[in-house]
């Protein structure tokens, strides 16, 4: 069974993907998305939404193995969840750079990571922050138009 090049490099997105979500859900405390939700008040909201894109994540990588029309809108709908996800903790962020950055600099050193205040000084900036949502917009249209690419797939499975 052989299956499209586009198929395949939505499998990656969709595993990775889903482990990004598991890596939100099981080391949250470490994570700057959450301190972005938690330090608004809004801890079952970012619960809601990681768990809510996991299942999805997970769903498309089913429909990707076994073609199915449900993989259309499981796959459209983590990608979209996904990305008002980050434009919720964008613009939450957006409000509070100096503890969001000081979440990533503890999350970091946690993990053992090593913290580069020139990086730091670059990366928490509203213009870098902004740019960085231009790319994650880019990224999930691409992935958007590879499945709507492959509506065939869904809908007819692969021969």
């Amino acid at each position: 069974m052989r299956r499209p090049r586009s198929i395949v490099v939505l499998i990656i997105w969709f595993i990775w993907s889903a482990g990004q979500d598991l890596d939100n859900i099981v080391r949250h405390a470490m994570k700057a998305d959450y301190y972005v939700f938690s330090s608004n008040g809004m801890e079952s909201v970012f619960f809601f939404l990681v768990f809510a894109i996991f299942l999805l994540n997970a769903s498309a990588i089913y429909y990707l193995f076994k073609p199915d029309k449900w993989g259309l809108y499981t796959a459209f709908g983590a990608l979209l969840l996904a990305a008002f996800e980050n434009a919720v903790a964008l613009s939450l962020a957006i409000r509070d750079l100096p503890g969001v950055r000081e979440a990533y600099e503890r999350g970091r050193e946690i993990r053992g990571l090593p913290v580069r205040e020139e990086a730091m000084n670059m990366l928490f900036t509203e213009e870098s922050m902004y740019y960085a949502a231009g790319i994650m917009l880019i990224a999930y249209f691409l992935m958007s138009f590879l499945v709507f690419r492959n509506v065939r797939y869904f809908r007819e499975g692969c021969a």
